[in-house]
């Protein structure tokens, strides 16, 4: 097996990274497979990219932000190569094509944590789950940003991994206030939250949402709370499903009706779930 193939096996194994960071990867993976072809022509580099691009886009169905971000790419690719007329030329397009989606996808995070932090008041209570990268972000933009607040993780109990405990190992490298708690005692924290804030894998055009578990335990429970809870997921236009029915995902996955949730954060700022197909209609990629 060489490199490249390691590197998407090493992203379909990986259990301890989120969707986005993921999708990252897989882009870097597009560039080590384009510096290190060893193709004769500009036709065979291309069609040795797509190769490696159509397994990247089926490593992870469950994480459309990588399938989203590789599509993303071979559109552009696919209009580079049109033109070229040596390898070396065709290389180049696919290295800019991969900084361009690369641009893309940050830029489009960075604005979705900025929106994302703005919901959280100074004195606030958050209760999150699961592993999300883009919400880790979001408690670490809050917290430059001079407010006081603590994070309730839930323990988010998976297989071999709790996801809570990653998240808590991260937020308290920045100086934020978080407290881990068991899966079980879902109803109980909610007394005295403010607001949930959870990532997402993919969201589905009728606005229900792919997140880890127990992401729908925690969104019922907010919903049936004496003074509900405010549910809010943070995604971007890699996060789109354009459909309403979720790619096949794994068992440790809930999806979560679009009933439950109040908001989506994306890098246009909150949008409700049942305005996500106007929002799809905008999207230039």
């Amino acid at each position: 097996m060489n490199r490249v193939l390691r590197e998407i096996e090493d992203i379909r194994v990986d259990r301890v990274h989120g969707a986005s960071e993921l999708a990252l990867k897989a882009l870097q993976v597009l560039s080590l497979a384009a510096l290190g072809s060893k193709a004769r022509t500009a036709g065979e580099f291309g069609e040795e990219i797509s190769f490696y691009a159509h397994r990247l886009q089926s490593v992870k169905p469950a994480m459309v932000a990588i399938a989203n971000c590789v599509r993303c790419f071979e559109k552009h690719m696919k209009k580079t190569l049109a033109h070229c007329c040596d390898i070396e030329e065709a290389r180049s397009g696919v290295l800019t094509a991969v900084e361009r989606v690369t641009d893309a996808v940050v830029s489009a995070r960075f604005r979705s944590i900025a929106h994302a932090a703005e919901l959280i008041g100074n004195g606030a209570a958050v209760m999150t789950c699961s592993f999300s990268s883009t919400v880790i972000e979001t408690f670490k933009r809050a917290k430059e940003q001079g407010k006081v607040f603590k994070v309730f993780c839930l323990e988010s109990s998976c297989g071999n991994y709790k996801y809570g405990e990653l998240v808590a190992a991260r937020l308290e490298q920045s100086g934020t206030a978080v407290e881990v708690m068991p899966d079980r005692e879902i109803d109980d924290m909610l007394t005295g939250i403010d607001m949930v804030l959870i990532g997402s894998d993919v969201i589905l055009l009728d606005g229900s949402v792919v997140n880890g578990y127990p992401s729908l335990s925690v969104a019922r429970a907010a919903a049936r709370a004496p003074f509900p809870v405010p549910v809010y997921c943070i995604g971007d236009w890699t996060k789109l499903h354009p459909s309403s029915q979720p790619p096949v995902y794994d068992p440790g996955l809930d999806l979560i009706p679009s009933d439950f949730i109040l908001g989506i954060v994306t890098e246009n700022g909150i949008v409700a779930p049942s305005g996500l197909s106007i929002y799809l209609h905008d999207l230039s990629c």
